[in-house]
């Protein structure tokens, strides 16, 4: 279909750089939906972008993903079957990735703001939501 678009996360974040995304081209890698989202807000041209549900405390709660909508453990969640070195290393990744996207961000002449409560991702700029 013509309305079928496709891309390539191909590049690693400590390859990427503060290059603008281009969706067009293999770009940074990502891997959250969130992340993804945040990459094609960026490249659509918004001059802000609001983060909500980022709560990202997985490192204080190891034994199952615990999110903004749920405080029980999903059928799908194995984070409690990984080891903690694991899950460190998975989240590293996920917040070089992050890190990324701010530095990027800048690029685009955006601001990234996290406005979700009690959240430890720190990379962006903390608000609370109306504030």
């Amino acid at each position: 279909s013509d309305l079928t678009y496709f891309i390539l996360p191909a590049i690693e974040p400590g390859l990427y750089g503060s290059k603008k995304i281009k969706l067009h081209m293999p770009t940074l890698s990502y891997q959250t939906t969130g992340q993804l989202a945040i990459q094609v807000a960026l490249y659509m041209g918004f001059q802000k972008i609001n983060l909500l549900g980022f709560d990202h405390t997985w490192l204080a709660s190891p034994n199952f993903l615990t999110h903004f909508y749920s405080k029980e453990k999903d059928t799908t969640d194995h984070l409690g079957e990984m080891s903690y070195y694991s899950i460190i290393c998975f989240m590293k990744r996920m917040w070089s990735i992050y890190q990324v996207l701010d530095n990027t961000s800048y690029t685009h002449k955006t601001q990234i703001i996290n406005l979700t409560p009690n959240s430890f991702l720190d990379v962006f700029k903390l608000d609370s939501f109306g504030g």
